[in-house]
């Protein structure tokens, strides 16, 4: 085969690899050594030139060498040169192929473009064209490495900005937990400052403590022991979310934390003209969370409500078994669109839902939507903190529960909250009775 020439060869690209010009690899298949001679003697000044006298050793080249392009002739013996692109392609479909054929058929070069194949030309064809479109097969794969390596960056660079949103929100979380901390720790002190006020009072109005008097300051000297204790609990529960770790305890006896939250509740100002009303199981049953955990939930949920409900109306705060999530929403009335959960939660049944309820004006929708967002609760000023929704939010997700909102204007709001029973009789200790 003579291939014209007809004028100066175009230069191939010149790429950079690390500052050093890079001599792009060619191979050419064919399995006549006279062209196959003359396209090694045509490229051999601008590229390095591999070749291969049919379709098996161009397998065997591409296997074994770096190639960037291939020139393959069509017609050869024992595997045709559509068959080697096939292969090719297959095994490295980075390498850019070109077909030359004396046989300028339409159906081959269909196949040919349909396989991969970036060029097709055929024979005989001038130098021009010739070194043109290998030209072409060269800058071809320049390019697609030039998106690879752009791609590699982006994703260097999404995994970067990843890596700082993960720390972002790991600062923010830690925010939340520093002010939460503050704001939790408030309740219990307010309780102790009062008890204090009360027991310096008697102390100083009386000279000797006996009988009732003796009683009633043990008793006060005794809540404000156990209030002292909640706040280590808060701590230590703060302390544990920021070692991403959770303490030990993770069970906790319903009517117990009722009985709590009732205790704690006497001290706030907004029951002086609003009522509550406990409603407790007739036998106590075990919840498999961290009790100071759903403490902080229910306050934050009752507080909300005392502050929603109207003046001499009571708020309403009671617990249930309910075999299933079903039971619940069939219950309640509600679809899963009014359901924030934990990814876990569907896992676990039975379960107990803890129920507040008040007869106020209903949860601003803003609030509502706020609440039952699936993301993590990005960090949040004072004002918009309300009263620890958010920090709700992060604990349900911590305890593996979910939380059920009933809410409509003028109606009230009643909020359930679900966790997994520790067990589904009830718990072998004895009952706490209210």
């Amino acid at each position: 085969m003579v291939y014209q020439d007809v004028s100066e060869p175009i230069s191939p690209p010149s790429p950079l690899d690390g500052g050093r010009a890079v001599r792009r690899t060619l191979l050419i298949v064919d399995d006549e050594e006279g062209p196959r001679e003359a396209l090694r003697h045509i490229f051999e000044t601008d590229y390095r030139v591999v070749v291969a006298s049919d379709g098996y050793e161009a397998l065997e080249a591409v296997g074994r060498e770096r190639v960037d392009a291939a020139v393959l002739d069509l017609c050869m013996a024992g595997m045709s040169g559509i068959e080697a692109l096939e292969r090719i392609k297959l095994q490295y479909p980075e390498i850019e192929v070109m077909l030359l054929t004396g046989y300028a058929a339409l159906e081959s070069a269909q196949d040919a473009l349909r396989l991969g194949a970036a060029e097709y030309l055929a024979k005989p064809c001038d130098l021009v064209t010739l070194r043109a479109a290998v030209a072409r097969l060269i800058e071809r794969r320049i390019e697609a490495e030039r998106r690879t390596a752009s791609l590699a960056e982006a994703h260097a660079l999404q995994r970067e900005l990843d890596e700082l949103r993960r720390r972002e929100e790991r600062l923010t979380a830690q925010t939340e937990i520093y002010s939460g901390v503050l704001h939790d720790i408030n309740k219990p002190l307010t309780v102790i400052v009062g008890l204090t006020s009360l027991l310096t009072r008697q102390l100083r109005e009386t000279t000797t403590l006996e009988g009732k008097a003796m009683k009633a300051f043990s008793e006060r000297l005794h809540a404000v022991a156990k209030q002292a204790d909640n706040v280590a609990e808060v701590v230590q529960r703060y302390l544990s979310l920021l070692r991403q770790s959770r303490v030990e305890s993770n069970r906790a006896s319903a009517n117990r934390l009722l009985l709590d939250l009732r205790e704690l509740l006497q001290a706030y100002p907004a029951l002086t003209d609003r009522r509550l009303n406990f409603a407790f199981l007739p036998e106590d049953l075990e919840i498999r969370a961290h009790g100071t955990d759903v403490i902080q939930m229910l306050l934050n949920l009752a507080l909300n409500a005392l502050q929603a409900a109207a003046p001499s109306t009571a708020v309403q705060v009671g617990v249930q078994p309910f075999p299933d999530l079903a039971a619940v929403l069939k219950q309640s009335g509600v679809t899963e669109n009014r359901l924030l959960k934990a990814a876990d939660f569907d896992a676990h049944a039975p379960l107990l839902g803890f129920r507040v309820s008040d007869s106020g004006p209903g949860m601003p929708v803003e609030v509502l939507e706020r609440l039952l967002e699936t993301r993590p609760p990005a960090a949040e000023t004072p004002r918009r903190r309300g009263l620890g929704l958010s920090f709700v939010k992060r604990l349900i997700l911590l305890n593996s529960g979910a939380l059920v909102v009933q809410t409509a204007p003028g109606q009230g709001t009643t909020v359930t909250l679900l966790l997994p029973l520790w067990a589904p009789g009830p718990s072998k200790g004895p009952a706490t009775k209210p």
